[in-house]
């Protein structure tokens, strides 16, 4: 980010706080994720690490 963003109303704070409120979501979700998946059964859980992979 550049020294504009830091100007508190600028359209690069707006822009700032908007993608970093992205990437928060992103990593809750993960997390979010890893606990639903630590009362998964074992094989229930490679399942789905599979499909997962298989989609990239």
């Amino acid at each position: 980010f550049s020294e504009s963003a830091l100007k508190e109303g600028s359209e690069e704070e707006k822009d700032l706080r908007k993608n970093v409120k992205r990437v928060i979501e992103v990593i809750v979700g993960l997390l979010k994720d890893r606990l639903e998946s630590v009362d998964e059964e074992p094989d229930r859980k490679r399942a789905r690490i599979e499909e997962y992979r298989s989609k990239k």
